[in-house]
Protein backbone atom coordinates (compact mmCIF):
# COMPACT_ATOMS: atom_id res chain seq x y z
CA UNK A 1 0.00 0.00 0.00
CA UNK A 2 1.02 3.11 -0.75
CA UNK A 3 2.13 5.55 1.93
CA UNK A 4 0.26 8.93 1.07
CA UNK A 5 -2.72 6.09 1.26
CA UNK A 6 -4.89 5.93 4.70
CA UNK A 7 -6.32 3.28 6.48
CA UNK A 8 -9.53 4.32 5.15
CA UNK A 9 -8.39 4.57 1.17
CA UNK A 10 -8.21 8.47 1.03
CA UNK A 11 -5.20 10.10 0.08
CA UNK A 12 -4.09 13.74 1.22
CA UNK A 13 -2.75 14.63 -2.24
CA UNK A 14 -5.85 14.07 -4.00
CA UNK A 15 -7.58 16.37 -6.72
CA UNK A 16 -10.76 16.93 -8.08
CA UNK A 17 -10.03 16.41 -11.83
CA UNK A 18 -13.90 18.60 -12.53
CA UNK A 19 -13.81 22.32 -13.05
CA UNK A 20 -14.84 23.93 -10.43
CA UNK A 21 -16.47 28.18 -9.90
CA UNK A 22 -12.79 30.34 -8.99
CA UNK A 23 -13.42 33.81 -7.45
CA UNK A 24 -10.47 35.92 -9.16
CA UNK A 25 -9.66 38.86 -6.78
CA UNK A 26 -11.31 41.06 -3.92
CA UNK A 27 -10.39 44.40 -3.94
CA UNK A 28 -14.11 45.43 -5.64
CA UNK A 29 -15.39 44.01 -2.70
CA UNK A 30 -13.36 45.47 0.17
CA UNK A 31 -14.04 48.77 -2.06
CA UNK A 32 -18.26 48.70 -1.11
CA UNK A 33 -17.37 48.52 2.68
CA UNK A 34 -18.04 51.64 4.23
CA UNK A 35 -16.54 50.86 7.72
CA UNK A 36 -12.31 51.29 7.99
CA UNK A 37 -13.09 48.64 11.28
CA UNK A 38 -14.99 46.29 8.92
CA UNK A 39 -12.39 46.54 6.41
CA UNK A 40 -9.53 46.32 9.23
CA UNK A 41 -11.37 43.33 10.86
CA UNK A 42 -11.39 41.35 7.25
CA UNK A 43 -7.90 42.11 6.41
CA UNK A 44 -6.41 40.96 9.63
CA UNK A 45 -8.62 37.50 9.42
CA UNK A 46 -7.94 36.87 5.70
CA UNK A 47 -4.02 37.00 5.83
CA UNK A 48 -4.39 34.53 8.62
CA UNK A 49 -6.62 32.23 6.53
CA UNK A 50 -3.87 32.75 3.73
CA UNK A 51 -0.62 32.77 5.86
CA UNK A 52 1.31 36.15 4.90
CA UNK A 53 0.34 39.25 3.95
CA UNK A 54 1.98 38.83 0.55
CA UNK A 55 -0.21 35.89 0.29
CA UNK A 56 -3.13 38.10 1.04
CA UNK A 57 -2.78 40.55 -1.36
CA UNK A 58 -1.92 38.31 -4.63
CA UNK A 59 -5.40 36.69 -3.77
CA UNK A 60 -6.86 40.58 -3.53
CA UNK A 61 -5.24 41.32 -6.04
CA UNK A 62 -6.55 38.51 -8.35
CA UNK A 63 -3.20 36.85 -8.93
CA UNK A 64 -4.34 34.09 -7.17
CA UNK A 65 -7.86 31.76 -7.49
CA UNK A 66 -9.87 31.38 -4.34
CA UNK A 67 -11.27 28.07 -4.59
CA UNK A 68 -15.07 27.68 -3.39
CA UNK A 69 -14.02 27.04 0.42
CA UNK A 70 -11.84 30.39 0.06
CA UNK A 71 -14.66 31.89 -0.94
CA UNK A 72 -17.27 30.32 1.32
CA UNK A 73 -14.38 31.74 4.33
CA UNK A 74 -14.55 35.00 3.37
CA UNK A 75 -18.06 35.14 2.89
CA UNK A 76 -18.60 33.76 6.40
CA UNK A 77 -16.28 36.61 7.54
CA UNK A 78 -18.45 39.31 5.48
CA UNK A 79 -21.53 38.38 7.17
CA UNK A 80 -19.91 38.59 10.95
CA UNK A 81 -18.95 42.20 10.07
CA UNK A 82 -22.62 43.17 8.51
CA UNK A 83 -21.35 43.68 4.62
CA UNK A 84 -23.87 41.35 3.48
CA UNK A 85 -23.85 39.90 -0.41
CA UNK A 86 -21.02 41.15 -2.28
CA UNK A 87 -19.59 39.68 -5.18
CA UNK A 88 -15.50 38.60 -6.28
CA UNK A 89 -14.16 40.57 -8.82
CA UNK A 90 -14.37 38.12 -11.43
CA UNK A 91 -15.31 34.62 -11.90
CA UNK A 92 -13.93 31.56 -13.77
CA UNK A 93 -14.65 27.84 -14.23
CA UNK A 94 -10.91 25.85 -13.19
CA UNK A 95 -9.46 23.41 -11.68
CA UNK A 96 -8.44 23.85 -7.74
CA UNK A 97 -4.76 22.81 -7.50
CA UNK A 98 -4.69 23.41 -4.15
CA UNK A 99 -3.76 20.65 -1.62
CA UNK A 100 -5.82 21.25 1.38
CA UNK A 101 -3.76 22.04 4.27
CA UNK A 102 -3.92 20.82 7.51
CA UNK A 103 -3.01 22.65 10.63
CA UNK A 104 0.95 23.07 10.18
CA UNK A 105 1.00 24.29 6.91
CA UNK A 106 1.49 20.40 5.24
CA UNK A 107 -0.99 17.88 3.86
Amino acid sequence: MPTVLKVDGTCDYFVSTEKQRMARGFDRMFSQINSRDARAYLRVNITELFGSKGEYYRYKHGERLLNPEQQQHIRHLLDQCGSGHLDFDHYENNYDFNIPQNGNGRP
